[in-house]
């Protein structure tokens, strides 16, 4: 049930949505809410509230708006992958993590292709940070942790632009 139903003005999107729907706040309390995410497998809507370092969920079909977690590492930057687990960045643990259904854990360093779909993953004795490809032809990945720098040795050709030649890269 909707908290309320504001009059608002629909402009330009004809075919898209009906002028004369109201405008409802589902959800209310959080002090920055952010990064929306629609879970279908569990009918919800999942978000950040960062100052509170708190996860928010609303069940459209109860009504129902709940923590879903607190203490939550100010995690932010939702996304499904194909298991219908949540990947999401952790500011505060500084970590891209996994969330299954509570049990959340660190998965290292995510590969995607240029369409976005996962490849996979790198996993990494501690805490990762950042990263940057690099070495003499741009196939060494190095990547930043808590207390090192790792290096590994990829097969793609895709670190460099294909147009900058090879006495010219950085």
């Amino acid at each position: 049930m909707p908290l309320a139903r504001l009059t608002g003005t629909v402009i330009g999107l004809q075919g898209l949505m009906r002028a004369t729907d109201p405008l409802e706040i589902v959800a209310e309390g959080s002090i920055w809410a952010e990064g929306p995410l629609w879970i279908p497998a569990r009918g919800c809507l999942r978000w950040s509230d960062i100052p509170n370092n708190r996860i928010r969920e609303y069940e459209p079909a109860s009504g129902v708006v709940r923590d879903y977690a607190t203490d939550a590492g100010f995690a932010n930057g939702w996304r499904q992958d194909v298991d219908g687990s949540v990947v999401q960045c952790s500011h505060g643990r500084r970590r891209v993590e996994r969330d299954r259904g509570g049990l959340v854990s660190a998965i290292g360093v995510i590969v995607f292709d240029p369409r976005g779909a996962e490849l996979g993953w790198i996993t990494v004795p501690e805490l990762t940070g950042n990263l940057c490809f690099g070495g003499a032809d741009g196939h060494d990945l190095y990547i930043a942790a808590s207390t090192c720098i790792y290096r590994i040795r990829t097969n793609t050709h895709a670190a460099w632009p294909q147009d900058i030649a090879a006495g010219d890269r950085p």
